[in-house]
């Protein structure tokens, strides 16, 4: 797969400009956290990445259709159907249940597997969701605030998770924790950065972070609201 470049990127609702100029080129395999506000255009970038909105101006290439899985801030899932039967709603006909159930297990309780997730509480629910986008089988995985309502040992977990079955895919993953990114080994990503001054471009803008010189996760202070609206 190449890389994903996003050039130019523009996009407005009536007279308030969410969006402008924004580029950035994410290499194939790399990991990045895009960091930004609430409610500063970061769930817009990704619904135009993945065609459900249109820019007003410049192009995403390096997407191909159906090889994308993503996990949005909601959660979308069938409220009546087991988490074994959510994940599996979206995979190839042929695969095996019981794999569906043990990567399940590495973040969720075995008892609730056969629950209907209308009866799982939010944190599983969210786990529930991170399991199905990591197990679809795609080039890129995008992430929109998947740690959202978790308590620390359990986003280590997801986190865990995540770069366990990554599997070499391109990760871009919405966060406003540092931390997040630190644990993840990622590029990060500022969204205000991300455009076009003075010729430079915005790929110019990240900055990897490296675990070896971060703070310890443990010192850094996770100041996220339980729910993040963008």
């Amino acid at each position: 797969m190449s890389a994903v470049v996003i050039s130019g990127l523009t996009k407005s609702y009536g007279a308030h400009c969410v969006l402008s100029s924004v580029e950035v080129r994410l290499e194939d395999g790399g990991i990045y956290c895009l960091m930004a506000p609430s409610g500063s255009g970061k769930t817009t970038l990704f619904r135009i990445m993945l065609g459900l909105e249109q820019a007003d101006e410049g192009s995403v290439e390096g997407i191909e259709p159906g090889k994308v899985s993503v996990m949005f801030q909601e959660d979308r899932l069938c409220e009546d159907l087991t988490p074994v039967e959510n994940v599996i709603l979206l995979l190839p006909k042929r695969t095996d249940r019981s794999r569906v159930r043990n990567l399940l297990g590495e973040v969720l309780p075995s008892d609730c597997l056969s629950q209907p997730v209308c009866e799982l509480s939010g944190g599983m629910r969210r786990r529930v969701s991170l399991v199905r986008a990591i197990a679809y089988p795609s080039q890129v995985v995008v992430l929109d605030e998947p740690f959202t309502g978790l308590d620390y040992a359990m986003r280590r977990a997801a986190i865990d998770f995540i770069v366990q079955h990554r599997a070499g895919r391109t990760l871009l993953v919405a966060t406003h924790g540092q931390q997040d990114a630190q644990l993840l080994g990622a590029t990060l990503l500022h969204l205000d950065e991300l455009t076009q001054r003075n010729g430079t471009n915005g790929a110019a803008c990240g900055s990897r972070i490296d675990p070896d010189t971060a703070p310890a996760a443990d010192t850094l202070t996770d100041n996220r609201e339980n729910k993040e609206v963008d």
